[in-house]
């Protein structure tokens, strides 16, 4: 039921997700399934609709399995979407906390799997939900400790699976490797990133606005203080030109309920005036406060990406 609430289920789906919880491993021992061991789940719904469950339960029991193998049916149902992730997070974050981590060609648990079943579930239903929520959701459940360590390698093997994906999808290695770095706790948000990235890049004007951008992001990224602005301090033109066009641009990325979609128009509007001011001004001017003045504004404008990608590992940067 938790899963199911992360994933917007209402009161009917959280009672038929929880239902099918309470029946979904039932069919595990009967004779049918432990002949066949392939028919978990396809008999668990037959097991369940002959016993008077409702059909939504009864659907949720079969489809918690899916996939099953690449290239399989995902969960068509929020209930059994829910059931589908809690099941293969608990075997993940169960296993890893024991020291059951695949290694090699060698994954008798089908880990390799379960995690990809999550990434391509995610996916399918295009859904977002945090991978380190739901591990730790599945950690607390435990019959074993799971430490810290345990849950981030959990964590960063579901990432891995995410990563493999993403590029079999067509998405260029730098792409998912910069939004894996901001959005690989979420398979849809990572997904929708590098659709919009990818397709920003091969923009005839993306070079110079990057390079503009990147110019922001070189100078302030070994600078660890976070400068407040300070509109006050500015002596060029070109300051108050770029922080009116920085106030705009970061208001088009607040407003837009998926920052990656505008992301390119908010930096392309921006490359004149960034060129401009560098070519005007020195950013570590003598006089400190009128140093710190330009590094916020120009920090600022470094971080406007930052709930999209890391930009500094896109190639070109």
């Amino acid at each position: 039921p938790a899963i199911a609430k992360r994933l917007g289920a209402d009161d009917p789906q959280i009672t038929t997700t929880a239902r099918a919880a309470a029946l979904a491993k039932a069919d595990l021992v009967t004779a049918m399934v432990v002949e066949m061991t392939s028919l978990q789940g396809i008999m668990g719904e037959i097991y369940a609709r002959q016993s008077g469950e409702e059909a939504a339960v009864a659907q949720a029991i079969r489809e918690h399995y899916l996939p099953r193998y690449a290239g399989d049916a995902n969960p068509t149902t929020l209930a059994g979407l829910a059931l589908s992730l809690a099941d293969k997070l608990d075997s993940l974050v169960g296993l890893f906390a024991v020291g059951a981590i695949p290694t090699g060609s060698a994954d008798p648990f089908g880990l390799r799997r379960a995690a990809l079943g999550i990434v391509n579930n995610l996916l399918a239903a295009a859904v977002d939900f945090s991978i380190v929520e739901g591990l730790t959701l599945a950690a607390a459940q435990q019959p074993v400790t799971v430490d810290g360590a345990a849950l981030q390698e959990a964590v960063n093997f579901v990432t891995r699976r995410l990563q493999g994906v993403l590029a079999d999808m067509g998405y260029r290695y730098d792409i998912v490797e910069a939004v894996l770095a901001v959005r690989g706790d979420n398979p849809h948000a990572a997904q929708r990133a590098c659709s919009a990235l990818q397709q920003l890049v091969q923009q005839p004007w993306w070079d110079e606005t990057f390079t503009a951008y990147a110019r922001c992001a070189r100078i302030t990224r070994n600078v660890t203080e976070q400068y407040p602005l300070n509109p006050a301090a500015y002596q060029e033109d070109v300051e108050r030109q770029l922080h009116e066009a920085y106030t705009a641009a970061a208001a088009l990325i607040e407003k837009q309920a998926e920052a990656a979609n505008v992301l390119g128009d908010a930096l392309h509007r921006l490359a004149t005036p960034i060129n401009a001011f560098f070519d005007k001004v020195l950013v570590n001017a003598e006089e400190e406060a009128v140093r710190q003045a330009r590094l916020a504004l120009v920090q600022r404008i470094a971080q406007l990406p930052s709930s999209v990608a890391d930009l500094s590992k896109v190639q070109g940067f």
